[in-house]
């Protein structure tokens, strides 16, 4: 090794030994002293290393080395100046064996716990329940060779091992939030997704894995949890196809928003949504008036219709914008990890804080179980809506006259949030014919709403893909196109509110939202 390459390695790993010695001193002082004398050390040595590859190893033998000899005369320091008799000096000697021997076992389980399960379990099988091979096989259930060898690659992998400084990684004491969520067709209960969220562990694995492959050994390290412990997790997101593995090593298999790729997305929409607004405005405006002037008599006020309004002309934009994300992405997939829940769809994850609620929840023409009423309902943030998919028959049932006929423990349940009182819907009430009649009205709007969605779902893909992995950068592209769109409808609702046209949550009284039925007339 030549004396640059020994400089330049030295001066990169003195972080690292510096921990290793506070690690095991707990003073700063006497860190810094050890440190010195482990890198005085190792320039010292390092003539006798004769591969370059083998520079760590080399560098963790001198510095448990020069720890034991640090240790050892410290305890002859004490000597010197303690006076004591020479029984307790003796005594005194073994202070020295026993934190050498405190140390050893500590990493011993610590090298222990980072084997990989046959490993681990054999050697813990032979060495410390003290079972023979044979017995060990029969517990294993794999034949005596395969315990020989297990054991003999743990004897390698452990005497390798055991002199490495271990560095845990930032997830091991700051775990990142992290949420699940889905988008597709016939999707399932989402209860398995909000229990994800919960546990810190699974998405800090996600993460962990998301941009460079990872052992299950290098995982350990970066959660600071052994592989017991980890190795069932593993397995279930393997299960789930949010992981896959491949030679050893475990990838992330679905798109993650991180706080910087939302960032810059968001970015983009509002400035998207400034300069385009014009348009939209006017024309919304104008179907406004026409809307108000045709189905003004069933709002009990201008609050209520004018939310009421956006969200028709949301849901005439989006099907219109629906063809041009299906031209440029194509249909959504059916060998995605969705397919556990439903025919064709995404999961994907979030790593943020979210502290404005933009959207809680899309829920766009759902056709109830008995298919006489469809409910379209934008969880908008300037609202204090609360819909969800469990609402969807209770809500059908209230519009189509059927409210006496909900389950008892529903009617207190509809009238809390607001959608019905006294047993009457407190939204708006649609025919399929009236519907028709609503499109033409918001022709014009939605033609303008879409062409901004189309704007941004350009801005928003481009952005997407340049933060994901390549492996999953088309995925990530479909999926931030489809999810991040409806945020425009947000900064579009903002600058209305600036306008005028609508009003904030605080003055809508009534749940933004509507259904159409099948019925002719509506009472």
């Amino acid at each position: 090794m030549t004396r640059e390459t020994a400089g330049r390695l030295t001066a990169e790993n003195m972080n690292t030994l510096y921990g290793f010695a506070m690690s095991r001193l707990g003073d700063t002082n006497e860190a810094e002293e050890l440190t010195a004398e482990i890198i005085a050390a190792l320039l010292g040595s390092l003539e006798r290393l004769k591969d370059d590859e083998k520079f760590y190893s080399f560098m963790w033998s001198i510095a448990q080395n020069t720890y034991a000899a640090y240790i050892r005369s410290r305890v002859k320091q004490r000597e010197r100046h303690s006076g004591l008799p020479e029984e307790d000096i003796a005594a005194e000697d073994s202070v020295e064996d026993d934190v050498l021997l405190r140390d050893d076992i500590r990493r011993l389980r610590r090298e222990l716990s980072l084997l990989s399960e046959n490993y681990r379990r054999a050697t813990v099988c032979y060495y410390i329940d003290g079972l023979s091979c044979r017995e060990t096989a029969e517990r294993l259930g794999v034949s005596t060779e395969m315990v020989k060898y297990y054991l003999f690659r743990a004897r390698k992998q452990l005497k390798e091992n055991i002199d490495m400084e271990r560095v845990y990684g930032e997830k091991s004491y700051a775990p990142h939030p992290f949420e699940i969520d889905f988008w597709g067709s016939d999707g399932g209960d989402d209860r398995e997704y909000r229990e994800f969220q919960k546990r810190k562990l699974p998405g800090n694995i996600l993460l962990a894995a998301y941009y460079t492959p990872m052992t299950a050994k290098e995982l350990s390290l970066e959660l600071g949890v052994a592989l017991p412990y980890l190795e069932d997790e593993l397995a279930l997101l393997i299960a789930r196809g949010y992981l896959v593995e491949s030679r050893e090593k475990y990838r992330t298999n679905i798109p993650i928003f991180t706080d910087e790729c939302e960032a810059e997305i968001i970015r983009s929409l509002s400035e998207s949504v400034a300069n385009r607004i014009s348009p939209v405005a006017d024309s919304f405006a104008d179907a406004l008036k026409s809307f108000s002037e045709r189905f003004g008599d069933r709002f009990i006020d201008e609050a209520h219709q004018g939310w009421t309004a956006f969200t028709l002309c949301s849901h005439f934009a989006f099907g219109e914008n629906a063809e041009y994300v299906y031209e440029r992405f194509g249909d959504y997939p059916t060998d995605s990890p969705y397919r556990h829940i439903g025919r064709r769809g995404f999961i994907w994850g979030r790593s943020f804080e979210r502290p404005e609620r933009r959207f809680e929840g899309i829920y766009d023409n759902l056709s109830s179980h008995d298919g006489r009423a469809a409910v379209t309902a934008y969880n908008f943030g300037q609202l204090s809506q609360n819909y969800s998919g469990i609402f969807l028959d209770p809500v059908a049932c209230a519009a189509v006259g059927c409210f006496d006929y909900l389950p008892e423990e529903w009617k207190p349940k509809l009238e809390k949030y607001g959608f019905t009182k006294d047993g009457k819907p407190q939204f708006a009430i649609f025919t399929r014919a009236e519907e028709r009649e609503l499109s033409d009205i918001f022709a014009e709007a939605s033609k303008q709403t879409a062409a901004l969605l189309r704007r941004s779902c350009d801005a928003i893909a481009s952005t997407a893909g340049i933060h994901a992995p390549e492996h999953i950068r088309r995925t990530a592209e479909h999926i931030g196109a489809i999810i991040y769109q409806h945020d425009s409808l947000y900064y579009i609702a903002d600058a209305l509110i600036g306008r005028g046209m609508l009003k904030t949550g605080g003055q809508c009284r009534n749940p933004a939202m509507y259904v159409v039925t099948m019925n002719e007339n509506n009472s």
